[in-house]
């Protein structure tokens, strides 16, 4: 009988210490969590023919249109694109692929670098959006 006590007992104290430890750190698992749902993934593109506003607004266009996009930050003098969306909804092939279709041939580009922007000679934008190849 002491022994059938004993083991109850114990099972009972590791039960309330496995309770304990999931209130104490499961909050912090979920707040983290829930800031990376709520911030996104970021994907970096280079896309070298974006030469004018009008190729910036048909990238965006392209972008937005994708569930899961939450962000599209266009940055014409380094012809990149920065897409934060939802990985759960979005996938980053599909993302490159939006922008490829649009008519502007997109690549990844790793996080903190930035594409050389390329030579332009003439007038115009010189992209493939007004018919215009400076």
């Amino acid at each position: 009988m002491r022994r059938v006590i004993g083991i109850l007992v114990a099972s009972l104290a590791l039960g309330a210490l496995l309770l304990w430890t999931v209130e104490r750190f499961s909050p912090v698992a979920t707040a983290a969590t829930a800031q990376e749902e709520a911030e996104g993934t970021v994907l970096n593109l280079s896309v070298p023919g974006m030469t004018c506003g009008s190729c910036e607004g048909r990238i965006r266009t392209a972008l937005e249109q994708n569930p899961g996009v939450r962000e599209v930050i266009v940055d014409l003098g380094s012809r990149t694109v920065r897409v934060t969306y939802d990985p759960s909804k979005a996938d980053p092939k599909a993302l490159a692929e939006a922008v490829t279709r649009a008519g502007y041939p997109a690549r990844y580009l790793p996080e903190g670098t930035s594409a050389p922007a390329p030579r332009r000679s003439g007038s115009g934008c010189g992209g493939g959006c007004c018919d215009n190849k400076g």
